[in-house]
């Protein structure tokens, strides 16, 4: 089964895929890395769902694959239903709240830019106005998705 024919059957009947390249999210937590495909509500907001890869940190080939399929497949497009259901990196981790993945595990973006891809830390924290978001940018790379791709794995892999 293809990458995306098993992501549009997990999702409603109606879902679209759209040819704007995806948002990617990567979190590690010790030796695992876990790589959810991110789909676009109709609100504009981005949720994780199945299927995630989850690789030890040591499978930078396997990351790598992990990766350039989600870089060069569509956008998956979802209804606004998909926030009310359990975040699906939960069924794959140790934990049970987001909360709890908030604040144990690293977290990365990698976003498409005009010119290729970037690579970026999330950093999320508590203050007393409320919750702090914070990205650092790591690396901008261009060139073909698999080299790109390869390039983040041995970064992340690495990374803590």
């Amino acid at each position: 089964m293809r990458f995306l024919d098993h992501v549009r059957g997990r999702l409603s009947l109606g879902s679209r895929a759209s040819c704007q390249p995806p948002l990617i999210h990567v979190f590690k937590d010790g030796q695992k890395i876990y790589v959810p495909t991110t789909a676009k509500a109709k609100s504009g907001f981005f949720v994780d769902i199945e299927p995630i890869a989850v690789l030890g940190d040591d499978d930078v080939d396997g990351l790598a694959d992990a990766l350039a399929s989600r870089m060069a497949g569509p956008l998956v497009l979802v209804g606004d239903q998909a926030f009310g259901q359990p975040a699906a990196l939960l069924r794959h981790t140790r934990y049970t709240r987001w909360s709890q993945v908030d604040q144990k595990m690293a977290k990365w973006a990698i976003e498409p830019i005009p010119q290729g891809w970037r690579l970026a830390r999330n950093h999320t924290r508590k203050e007393d106005r409320g919750v702090v978001y914070r990205q650092d940018s790591l690396a901008e790379l261009t060139g073909p998705v698999k080299s790109v791709a390869g390039e983040f794995a041995r970064l992340l892999a690495v990374a803590s």
